[in-house]
């Protein structure tokens, strides 16, 4: 059953490995489009500079050389971003595979396995250079690297499960009288230990590819953002709705709009369950008696009022039996 369990979880980390080599396709092609359509645009500003030389004319060229300058600045920092990004995958993935070469050089006899991760490490790739984050190793090395982790996997869950069909037959064995006890105890003993480090390995995988695909995510959706504002605002071709045409869905965070419609309906439930409650009823029927502010002013004005004539007809009254008397 852990076995299965175990097969299970390196179908997905294939299925999510896609997923991220899909992403990173999809930001190259952005790329490239960008850039065409950024030397269009250059191509233009050098044609319109050659046939205007004067002074006055260069001079008023000068917002669109700024224009262009700025979209340059923004795409560059935009592929440097791409560049660390991909530099920290290939990264994450050299550091692991050599960590898991190194862990089964040290803790298995297997001759099978040992030669399998001897291989896999002197397969030839390039070293990873820390000290340059933003250096470039190709995607056919990512890709290679990848494969020799699933191998690494595939291997070490073999060997596990021998170890699990060794324990089983030792159980046997000492229900059968055998005096093994301890014997047994030590065998599954390490034999949770190794289970555990390939459960820790896998971990650390799946960890890797979430981290992955989140950044390659939330970089396409920026350049994506970049690319519709030059659509819409430089219609060179004359293509008004070239824009319109950029899918919104090829970088899309299903987990993201998941969770913010899940938020959403907790609220209006949340409201619901309030207006039904019995004190919600009590608060809201106080309030529709309540007066309103206004309605407690005109009342004090009249109240006021009224006061102030009575007053007046008293007085005239005194003054009245005055001048009578």
């Amino acid at each position: 059953m852990y076995k299965f369990k175990m097969e299970e979880e390196i179908n997905n980390l294939k299925n999510s490995f896609v997923k991220i080599v899909d992403s990173i396709q999809k930001i190259t092609s952005v790329f490239e489009k960008i850039d065409v359509k950024l030397s269009n645009i250059t191509s233009y500003y050098i044609e319109l500079i050659e046939k205007n030389k004067e002074k006055l004319y260069v001079f008023s060229l000068d917002s669109f050389r700024f224009q262009i300058a700025l979209l340059e600045r923004e795409l560059d920092e935009n592929k440097t971003f791409f560049k660390v990004i991909n530099n920290r995958i290939y990264c994450e993935y050299y550091k692991f595979c050599k960590t898991m070469c190194e862990y089964i050089f040290e803790k298995y006899s297997d001759p099978h396995l040992v030669n399998v991760a001897k291989a896999i490490n002197e397969t030839e790739l390039p070293i990873y250079d820390a000290v340059d984050p933003k250096k470039e190793y190709g995607l056919c090395f990512v890709l290679t690297i990848h494969d020799n982790i699933i191998d690494l996997f595939k291997c070490l869950y073999a060997n596990l499960h021998t170890k699990e069909s060794e324990l089983k037959e030792y159980l046997t064995k000492k229900k059968m009288g055998l005096n093994i006890d301890n014997f047994v105890f030590t065998f599954d003993y390490n034999y949770s230990i190794v289970r555990d480090k390939i459960r820790m390995f896998l971990d650390y995988m799946t960890f890797f590819h979430k981290m992955h695909l989140k950044n390659l995510t939330l970089m396409g959706k920026k350049l994506l953002i970049m690319r519709k504002e030059i659509e819409n605002d430089l219609t060179l071709d004359g293509n008004e709705n070239e824009a319109a045409s950029i899918p919104d869905s090829d970088f899309s965070d299903d987990e993201s709009l998941e969770s913010s419609a899940n938020i959403k309906k907790m609220k209006k439930e949340k409201i619901s369950r309030k207006k039904e409650s019995p004190a919600y009823s009590k608060i809201n029927s106080f309030l529709k008696k309540k007066p309103s502010e206004n309605e407690m002013m005109a009342k004090e004005d009249k109240d006021n009022t009224s006061g102030e004539v009575s007053l007046t007809i008293q007085e005239k009254g005194k003054r009245k039996k005055k001048s009578v008397n």
